[in-house]
């Protein structure tokens, strides 16, 4: 995303000069949410959660969210209540602010089959993982498995647990969402 952003902003230039700001996903939300930032990258569309977005961009690119477990947690088993796990309920991380919960999975949580676990960042949400302290881990495939990859370059030391993609969630799209300006701090928004 940084890259297409990137590539966007020499083609804006010099009449417009892009600036990124890495911000943890609440506190961007929360910015756009009061009109103190003008867009923020990568939202899924989700206009009825979030009128303060407006409008979308094209998207971006297509996720795959998905599940990446520890090797033995049998999801779907789980999710059709064929599987007695030892440990009930089923310990699920997701990143602080996501909402990427299909309906099955919204209803397992509600019946305590899963307990959700927001965490920080997907380094943390990882580690836990891999710690076995998450049976789960929710998030964008290709996010995850970087992370996973990076995570291990820098600490070769963390335990080595075999994971495996349980389940597809969801597919959805990515965009720039750009705020709702009710106060027309951003007149440049239409260009």
């Amino acid at each position: 995303y940084i890259e297409l952003l990137q590539q966007a902003a020499a083609l804006l230039a010099p009449e417009y000069q892009l600036k990124l700001q890495p911000e943890p996903w609440r506190r961007a939300l929360a910015g756009i949410e009061q009109g103190q930032v003008f867009a923020i990258m990568p939202p899924y569309q989700n206009p009825l959660e979030r009128p303060f977005i407006q409008p979308y961009s094209v998207p971006l690119f297509t996720e795959e969210v998905v599940a990446i477990c520890a090797e033995h947690i049998d999801f779907d088993a789980l999710l059709q209540h064929k599987q007695q796990l030892i440990r009930q309920p089923l310990q699920l991380g997701m990143n602080a602010g996501y909402l990427i919960l299909n309906p099955q999975l919204q209803q397992a949580a509600q019946q305590g089959l899963i307990q959700i676990w927001e965490n920080k960042s997907t380094d943390i949400n990882i580690l836990k993982l891999l710690r076995g302290r998450l049976d789960c881990y929710l998030n964008d495939r290709q996010s995850t498995l970087w992370g996973l990859q990076q995570l291990r370059q820098r600490q070769p030391q963390l335990p080595h647990r075999v994971l495996r993609e349980a389940m597809l969630v969801m597919r959805r799209t990515a965009h720039i969402g750009y705020s709702a300006d009710p106060t027309g701090k951003f007149a440049f928004k239409q260009h």
